[in-house]
């Protein structure tokens, strides 16, 4: 038949294939994306440990300061907690914009993750044959139905 001659699909026509998504699961088991979310929680961890070290050190400082002051007569009381004060404050402030940077880096990286997960799941779609996919929720029964998570996830990993 000549192109003029073949009928065109209408969307009743048209073979629809459904397939179904864990987009929790892919991201738990997405292993560079785990790693990656692991590796910032314990930049974090450590970044805030070393900060609350400072600050204990710094009061700790402070307060011996304060005590020697004291027995000198606690004319410089004022001007020791005053200075302490102010570092602790540079202290948190350094911390909450090194915080910042960290999370426009994170935001960035994931951001890369997404697309990898974005192309891996477009590849799973178009290999399969797919017109549609839908994410799986709670309570979504999957047993009748074309589950993809573990075809993109060996994409991924």
């Amino acid at each position: 038949k000549s192109w003029s001659q073949k009928k065109s699909l209408t969307p009743s026509d048209k073979v629809i294939k459904i397939a179904y998504l864990d987009h929790s699961a892919l991201r738990k088991e997405y292993k560079a994306f785990k790693e990656a979310h692991a590796n910032f929680a314990s930049e974090f961890k450590a970044e805030k440990k070393s900060l609350d070290s400072a600050i204990s050190n710094l009061n700790e400082q402070t307060n011996a300061s304060l005590k020697r002051d004291s027995l000198r007569g606690g004319k410089n009381r004022q001007t020791i907690s005053s200075q302490a004060d102010s570092k602790r404050s540079a202290l948190t402030t350094s911390f909450r914009q090194s915080q910042q940077q960290k999370n426009r880096e994170r935001i960035a990286i994931i951001q890369e993750y997404e697309k990898k997960i974005m192309a891996a799941i477009e590849a799973v779609v178009n290999e399969g044959g797919f017109t549609d996919v839908k994410p799986i929720g709670t309570g979504t029964d999957t047993t009748k139905r074309v589950n993809i998570t573990s075809l993109v996830l060996q994409k991924l990993n």
